[in-house]
C-alpha cells in the first residue's frame, strides 16, 4: 500500500487545495452526491447523528479550506461542565443546534459565535445520554438513554424558548446490562431503536402506537449475548433497516401497515462471535455502523468493519445479503488494527480509521475502573490516546472487486468521527499530533494531508466518540469532552 505523507506547511496545504481543483474541473471528476434525503427530518446541514440515514458521515456542503480560522470551545454554564461530551449534535429546520450532554438538553445558536439558548436538565449518565439522536421536520428532538426513547420540543413559538420534555417511549422488557444502542427514522417517519441484545422495534413519532419487538438471530452463539450490538444503523427509503451483530450482518424490513412489524430479510454471518472486545471499542464484533453504499442514489451495498485485528473492511450485497468482498485493513503494514467509527462513504469509496489503541494501556486502566468493563475498556479514550492510520478502499459494485485506494500513516483521528464534503472532496476529523489536538484535513481522492488547525494540548478537546460535523456556515461543529467546539474560517465571520 502507499504511504501519504503530511503536508506540515500551511502553505503547501492551500497549494495543494489549489492543485487539486484545478485538477478535477480539467479532468472533469464525478461529482459526489448525497443519499436520499428523509422527509421526516429536518431540512438542515446534521439532522441526524452520521448525516443521515444511510449513515454515510457526508454533507453536501463545504467547509474551512486553510488553517486560517477562528476555533471556539463551549464549556461554561450551568454546574459542572453542563455540555460534556455531547456525541451527537443534531441541526434544527430553525437553524438551532440540538444536543445532549452528560447532564442536559441543550439548545445552541451559531453566529459569529456559538451561545446556548436553552438547557434542560437530565439524569446524569456519562454512559447513556443521547448518543444517537435525531430532530425531526416539525423540530421535535429525539435521544435514547439506557432503556427509553424521549422527545423533546419547545416551550412556546420562540426559537429560543425553553425545552420542553413532551413524552418518554420505554422499551419493553429491558433486562439488566441490556441498554439502547441505536436510534433511527424510517422514510415514512417512524423510529426504528434496537438494543444491546439484538432487540429491534419501531414506535410512531407521537408514542401512541409500536411493533412487536424483533429478536435478532444468534444470541445463542455469541459470547456477550448483552453486548451483540455496539453501534447505530441505516435505513434505506425503501425501509430496510441494516444492523450488525456481533455474529451476523442483518437487513430487516419495516411495514407500518398494520400491524406496524418488522421482518427479517436476510442475515449473513461474518463472525464466529467470539471476537475480542479490545480496549478502547464499545464492545466486540463490528465496531462501525453499517454504511449503505449507491453512487447512484439506490441502496446496493452494506459496508462494515469487522471485530477482529487486523480488521477487515467488509461489503455486502443489500439486495441479497451475499458477501460481496473484503479487504484486512493494516494502514500500510500494521499488525493490529480495530475501529470504534463509522466507515464514511462517499460514492463508491470508503473511508477507515485506525483506533487500535496500546492494550496496555487498557490493562492499567483496569487498576483505576475496577467493576465496569465498559469504563475499562473507553478509558483510553477518555484519556485522549491516539493511533495512527487512514485508508481508502474502492468497490466495484459489479464485480465486488474492494481496492486499496491509498493510505495515510501519518494521521490520527483520535476516537472522532470523520466526515467528508462533497462539495469539496475534503474529509475532517478531530486528530493528535503528539500531545496537540487538532482538527486534520484530509484530500479525498488522493489521501494527502491538506492542512490541520492546532487547537490545544488539554483533554477539554478530546473527542471522546463524537462525531465531525460541517455546520451552515462553512464550520465545523463537534462534540468533546468537556464541551463544544467549533472552527470556523475568519473571513466567513469577518474576523
Amino acid at each position: 500500500p502507499q504511504s501519504i505523507g503530511l503536508l506540515h506547511r500551511p502553505s503547501m496545504g492551500l497549494l495543494a487545495v489549489a492543485v487539486l481543483a484545478l485538477l478535477a474541473a480539467a479532468f472533469g471528476t464525478t461529482p459526489l452526491t448525497s443519499p436520499p434525503r428523509n422527509p421526516f427530518l429536518a431540512s438542515s446541514p446534521f439532522p441526524i447523528c452520521h448525516g443521515d440515514t444511510w449513515c454515510s458521515d457526508s454533507s453536501p456542503l463545504s467547509a474551512i479550506s486553510s488553517p486560517r480560522v477562528s476555533a471556539q470551545l463551549l464549556v461554561h454554564g450551568q454546574g459542572l461542565f453542563p455540555l460534556a461530551d455531547p456525541i451527537s449534535l443534531v441541526f434544527g429546520p430553525d437553524g438551532l443546534v440540538w444536543g445532549s450532554s452528560t447532564s442536559h438538553i441543550l439548545r445552541l445558536a451559531i453566529g459569529s459565535n456559538m451561545t446556548v439558548v436553552a438547557m434542560f436538565a437530565h439524569n446524569n449518565s456519562f454512559q447513556f445520554h443521547g448518543a444517537y439522536s435525531l430532530v425531526s421536520s416539525d423540530n421535535t428532538y429525539f435521544c435514547s438513554d439506557a432503556g427509553s426513547v424521549t422527545a423533546y420540543g419547545l416551550a412556546a413559538p420562540d426559537p429560543r424558548a425553553a425545552i420542553k420534555r413532551l413524552r418518554v417511549f420505554n422499551v419493553p422488557d429491558v433486562v439488566d446490562g441490556e441498554h439502547l444502542v441505536g436510534l433511527s427514522m424510517t422514510y415514512d417517519g417512524y423510529l426504528i431503536y434496537a438494543t444491546s441484545a439484538g432487540r429491534v422495534g419501531g414506535v410512531s413519532r407521537d408514542f401512541s402506537s409500536s411493533s412487536a419487538i424483533l429478536q435478532l438471530p444468534g444470541r445463542d452463539r455469541v459470547g456477550m449475548p448483552l453486548r451483540m450490538i455496539s453501534n447505530n444503523f441505516p435505513i434505506d427509503q425503501n425501509n430496510s433497516i441494516y444492523i450488525a451483530t456481533s455474529l451476523n450482518q442483518h437487513r430487516i424490513q419495516w411495514s407500518a401497515a398494520a400491524p406496524q412489524q418488522l421482518a427479517l430479510s436476510w442475515t449473513t454471518q461474518y463472525s464466529g462471535g467470539n471476537d475480542t472486545w479490545y480496549y478502547g471499542r464499545l464492545g466486540p464484533g463490528a465496531g462501525s455502523s453499517p454504511t449503505v453504499v449507491g453512487p447512484d442514489g439506490s441502496p446496493e451495498l452494506v459496508v462494515i468493519t469487522d471485530g477482529q485485528s487486523p480488521m477487515n473492511i467488509r461489503f455486502f450485497n443489500a439486495a441479497t445479503g451475499a458477501a460481496c468482498g473484503s479487504a484486512p485493513v493494516t494502514f500500510g503494514g500494521l499488525g493490529n488494527s480495530t475501529s470504534e467509527q463509522s466507515v464514511v462513504v462517499a460514492g463508491n469509496r470508503a473511508m477507515v480509521v485506525n483506533n487500535w489503541w496500546d492494550q496496555a494501556l487498557g490493562k492499567a486502566c483496569e487498576n483505576i475502573t475496577a467493576g465496569n468493563p465498559w469504563i475499562q475498556h473507553v478509558c483510553p479514550a477518555v484519556l485522549g490516546e491516539a493511533a495512527y492510520g487512514v485508508a481508502q478502499y474502492s468497490v466495484d459494485i459489479g464485480s465486488c472487486a474492494v481496492k486499496l485506494e491509498w493510505v495515510n500513516t501519518e494521521v490520527s483521528c483520535t476516537s472522532s468521527i470523520p466526515v467528508v464534503s462533497l462539495a469539496d472532496g475534503i474529509a475532517y476529523c478531530l486528530g493528535k499530533r503528539g500531545l496537540t489536538f487538532t482538527i486534520e484535513a484530509i484530500d479525498w481522492n488522493s489521501g494527502h494531508s491538506l492542512f490541520h488547525v492546532p487547537l490545544g494540548n488539554d483533554l477539554t478537546y478530546n473527542s471522546m466518540y463524537a462525531g465531525t460535523e460541517i455546520g451552515a456556515r462553512n464550520d465545523i461543529i463537534i462534540g468533546t469532552l468537556a464541551g463544544i467546539l467549533r472552527v470556523a474560517p475568519k473571513a466567513a465571520d469577518g474576523e
